[in-house]
């Protein structure tokens, strides 16, 4: 299964490679990095990663990281609109950290699609989307 890791500028590197490390040592999952316009995407911390275009149609499992980058694209309609298909389409949508975000947003997921947990510890509900 192709495990799509969207990326935008300034995210925040451990939260992609933390994941990352778990799916790459996995026989079942093949990584791809990848953007709304593919290209070169730098972290946070300078890190620039070169990135395939977001398929979002063709996604099975996706991962949305955090990052100061969520900030501005919780309003971006082309973002949203981009997981939104995906979530339409995948097996499974994780985020990490301030990736969470974007399942908040009306337009990413419909009221049927999410599946409400409470936050170890801090009793605030996080969404899940299966």
């Amino acid at each position: 299964m192709q495990a799509d890791i969207v990326l935008f500028d300034d995210f925040e590197t451990l939260d992609v490679f933390g994941p990352a490390e778990i799916f790459g040592r996995s026989p079942h999952y093949t990584l791809n990095y990848c953007s709304l316009s593919g290209g070169v995407i730098t972290s946070s911390q300078g890190a620039q990663i070169i990135t395939t275009v977001f398929e979002p149609e063709k996604t099975a499992l996706m991962l949305v990281p955090g990052g100061q980058g969520t900030r501005r694209l919780v309003s971006d309609e082309g973002m949203l609109t981009a997981l939104r298909t995906a979530a339409q389409h995948a097996q499974w949508c994780l985020s990490v950290c301030t990736g969470s975000a974007f399942w908040r947003q009306p337009v990413c997921l419909t009221a049927d699609r999410r599946h409400p947990i409470n936050a170890p510890g801090s009793g605030q509900p996080l969404y899940l989307h299966r």
